[in-house]
């Protein structure tokens, strides 16, 4: 499936040929502390396209990551990071969209039956996209064939939670 801008949504396209690695890991070395990290590489092309054989919007690198600390009760915290590489957003792969990196932060206290936390989301004010696609379109007063272009939707800013959970 591929995204179509005229439509807002997805379509089937021709077939294709993906090839690729997952790595994916948990390390728990005490209790309190454990390390998880995700790792893919992938390569996507079409078939039977010479030239035009790359798929608008395939990531071809992802990563997430993430450290926690915290027992069962008292204070506790996590830091994760995801990244998505650069993609191209045209079947040539002469346009390509920009890699985006985002991290969160967690710290809280836990009791048995109740926990405060507070999340700092996009941690870093990262001013990265989210997604990105590349197709015409027309706004008033522009060419009646519209124009190409990136369309974007931006990361949020960051941003600060208080959460507050009872258990029974």
């Amino acid at each position: 499936l591929v995204f179509v801008g005229d439509a807002g949504g997805t379509e089937a396209a021709g077939a294709s040929q993906r090839h690729g690695v997952e790595w994916t890991n948990f390390y728990q070395p005490k209790p309190w502390l454990s390390f998880e990290a995700d790792l893919a590489l992938t390569n996507a092309r079409f078939k039977n396209a010479p030239g035009e054989d790359n798929i608008p919007g395939a990531v071809d690198r992802t990563f997430s990551g993430s450290v926690r600390v915290g027992a069962r009760e008292g204070w506790f915290g996590e830091a994760r990071v995801r990244h998505f590489g650069p993609r191209v957003l045209t079947e040539d792969g002469t346009v390509e969209g920009e890699a985006s990196t985002l991290t969160n932060l967690r710290l809280g206290w836990r009791q048995s039956n109740w926990e405060v936390a507070l999340d700092v989301l996009n941690l870093f004010d990262a001013a990265d996209n989210d997604i990105e696609y590349y197709y015409g379109s027309r706004l008033p007063g522009e060419p009646a064939d519209g124009l190409e272009g990136i369309h974007l939707h931006p990361v949020e800013p960051r941003a600060v939670r208080l959460m507050v959970s009872w258990r029974h």
